[in-house]
């Protein structure tokens, strides 16, 4: 809940910038092979460090688990183009006046009106988690449920993410004026992908609860206590792996929080800590998670260059877990 999201935020917070610069050495030794010309960007580096983490940071700590990523990538991208056109407008850069001005303004409204489901989102989200009449209201509605007198559970559909995310998604379709038909084939296009998303999650969730139930975690563990005090080194890595075996952070958490809950109290170290270096890790197996590759070249029309570009993000998906497992170890 809270206390993971403030923890694992922490993880990124400290270290997110090394993920920047992996980019920036990248994208200079590209440069460089183009012969392309290259501009100072130390002042721009820091200004998009500070507007990503800062938020990022805040939101982990004072709101929640559901906002985060994407609140400070929201917030960050924003307070980034807003100083690209300070610098443009005061620097003699372009957009300033003429034609050239009309058609940024045009740009700049696309661009916040193809924003608008995740502002709406990040709003709903801040008012139902921080607003506590509002927050105690949507929790009040609350389903309750029980399997076979063994399993148990329950659902606040007013409160819960996913609510959010079809209301986000509903009220971006009105602010842009989609008409009903482009919204229903969005929708069948959304649903037709969340599908194997979801068999594959409800697959991970049974595996997890049969790793539970079946003692697997238990030996899973003492094999992590024979690393004594090493073990929040590693612990990092169990993310990585995880989502890059399944393809996915969540499922990468699903199935191996409870192992490192079971790791840490067999060393007695801190539970919530290793948790958090656990979510760390799984965030950081998404540089080299092939499924995401696979996507990520497809999207921008570059397939069959996977092999490439693994090549390439995973040195910088070592060294970032590597200093994650570092500040774990210094934590713990």
């Amino acid at each position: 809940g809270p206390e993971i999201a403030r923890v694992t935020g922490e993880y990124h917070a400290l270290l997110g910038a090394v993920m920047l610069a992996a980019v920036l050495v990248l994208v200079t030794r590209q440069a460089r092979e183009d012969d392309a010309e290259l501009v100072p960007v130390g002042r721009w580096f820091a200004l998009a460090a500070v507007s990503f983490l800062v938020p990022m940071w805040a939101i982990s700590r004072w709101v929640g688990p559901e906002l985060p990523t994407m609140g400070g990538a929201i917030i960050g991208g924003s307070v980034f183009i807003v100083g690209l056109q300070i610098a443009r407008r005061f620097g003699g850069g372009q957009g300033q006046g003429g034609e050239g001005g009309g058609r940024e303004e045009e740009e700049n409204m696309s661009l916040w009106r193809a924003a608008s489901p995740y502002m709406v989102v990040i709003a709903l989200i801040l008012v139902s988690r921080l607003i506590e009449p509002v927050q105690v209201a949507l929790q009040s509605v609350e389903f309750q449920w029980t399997l076979f007198g063994l399993f148990e559970g329950s659902f606040q559909p007013l409160y819960h993410p996913g609510t959010i995310l079809v209301l986000g998604a509903v009220a971006g379709g009105l602010i842009q004026g989609a008409s009903k038909k482009v919204f229903s084939e969005a929708l069948k296009a959304a649903l037709k992908m969340l599908a194997p998303v979801t068999v594959a999650l409800v697959a991970m969730l049974a595996i997890s609860r049969l790793m539970v139930h079946g003692a697997m975690i238990d030996v899973l563990a003492e094999a992590a206590a024979t690393t004594g005090d090493m073990w929040p080194l590693v612990a990092p890595v169990v993310g990585v792996l995880g989502t890059f075996v399944t393809g996915s952070a969540t499922a990468s958490n699903i199935l191996f929080t409870d192992f490192q809950v079971a790791s840490a109290e067999r060393l007695n170290m801190d539970e919530l800590r290793l948790i958090g270096a656990q979510g760390f890790g799984a965030a950081v197996g998404n540089i080299i998670c092939p499924h995401n590759v696979i996507a990520g070249c497809a999207t921008v029309g570059i397939a069959g260059r996977e092999g490439e570009v693994l090549q390439r993000t995973l040195g910088a998906c070592l060294l970032y877990v590597a200093l994650g497992g570092i500040l774990a170890f210094i934590w713990i």
